[in-house]
């Protein structure tokens, strides 16, 4: 009776954990993968594959830099990271739009959010409400047409000098 109940519990444990790091995750890659392009990776995720890139590349980012290898250009890229599923942006136009708005209609990362926070502080890709529109009223200014234009000079002689 005893090895029944174990036997009974280690099942319903792999049941869960199967659920939790693979067909969920798994259900979550397709809904949003139908608008891009991605790949899924089980349990793991892009970490396994990080891994191995890092061990014959030596590049961290080579993943990230052929993503478009295929010559399939997509406006999106979506892949899993553990149990977790990350939406690269491609598309120059998508971002802007994705960047534009609050984050009302997405989550930021977490523990990506907060490693970046210590590294950047809180500015407009951190901020909420009210603090996200001041600051995003005091960037959208530099980013003018007009403001770039004016400093395409000193741009191209910065680059010159430190590239």
């Amino acid at each position: 009776m005893i090895i029944n109940i174990i036997l009974f519990s280690l099942i319903i444990f792999i049941i869960f954990i199967l659920t939790k790091l693979i067909f969920i995750p798994y259900l979550r890659f397709c809904n949003y993968v139908k608008f891009g392009k991605g790949n899924f990776y089980p349990i793991l995720g892009v970490l396994a594959v990080i891994q191995k890139i890092i061990q014959v590349y030596k590049d961290i980012y080579y993943y990230f830099k052929h993503v478009h290898d295929d010559g399939k250009n997509s406006r999106i890229y979506v892949q899993n990271y553990f149990s977790k599923i990350t939406i690269g942006i491609t598309d120059t136009n998508l971002l802007k739009a994705f960047i534009s708005v609050e984050d009302k209609y997405y989550e930021k990362d977490p523990y990506f959010t907060k490693a970046l926070k210590r590294l950047m502080g809180d500015g407009i890709l951190f901020s909420k409400g009210q603090k996200w529109k001041n600051n995003r009223t005091a960037m959208s200014a530099i980013f003018h047409f007009d403001s770039l234009q004016q400093r395409i000079m000193t741009i191209e002689n910065l680059t010159k000098k430190h590239f």
